[in-house]
């Protein structure tokens, strides 16, 4: 329900310019700022859509971004599905009241479905991957400088043992591409849909 997404833009879609400016070469954080403003107030963006090679322009009316929360349902035979829009602070807590809750409502598995869960951090990512899994290797970090640091999953986090698919697609990026990996790597899950955006590898 955001203002991208009341006009139809969604991901894949290009953004060539914001307000006249290209972006070609232009640095994330002075793209948010040309793209941030007072509620009410309009941004013109041009967007190119495959396979049209000629860019639109749309207009987008600033708003107050109002984020989603975490849905779930049973689905039939007693599959539990689990949403998050995202994974920022507290959305691992919030999934695994969802995964107990589910549990008593007689799961014999679940969905997680992380397709366009593309907002959230590497430790709620972690966090969530560690709600299903016992134990094994979740991620490291390793940079030029940096020694190699392992997360390692905590056998007392652990809230299922119930089989689990995984759903993503290239809108699933940062933390739940984490989460995502963790639990395909460890054998604890199988991934399904399309390649991931690829930010956190």
């Amino acid at each position: 329900n955001s203002p991208a997404a009341k006009v139809g833009i969604s991901t894949g879609d290009v953004i060539e310019s914001i307000s006249g400016v290209a972006t070609r070469d232009m640095p994330l954080a002075y793209a948010e700022i040309l793209l941030r403003g007072q509620p009410g107030s309009e941004v013109e963006v041009s967007l190119l859509r495959l396979p049209d090679p000629e860019p639109q322009k749309i207009k987008l009316t600033r708003e107050v971004l109002q984020l989603p929360g975490l849905s779930y349902r049973m689905l039939p035979d007693n599959i539990g599905y689990i949403r998050p829009e995202t994974l920022l602070s507290g959305r691992a807590s919030e999934i695994a009241s969802a995964i107990r809750s589910l549990e008593k409502q007689g799961a014999s598995g679940f969905i997680l479905d992380l397709r366009n869960c593309a907002l959230g951090t590497a430790e709620e990512g972690l966090a969530v991957a560690n709600l299903f899994l016992e134990r094994g290797l979740m991620t490291y970090f390793q940079g030029q400088q940096t020694p190699r640091k392992e997360f390692l999953a905590d056998p007392s986090k652990l809230v299922t043992r119930l089989p689990v698919v995984v759903a993503a697609n290239h809108g699933t990026a940062d933390g739940a591409e984490i989460a995502a990996m963790a639990l395909l790597e460890n054998k604890r899950a199988e991934v399904v849909g399309e390649r991931t955006f690829g930010d956190a590898a």
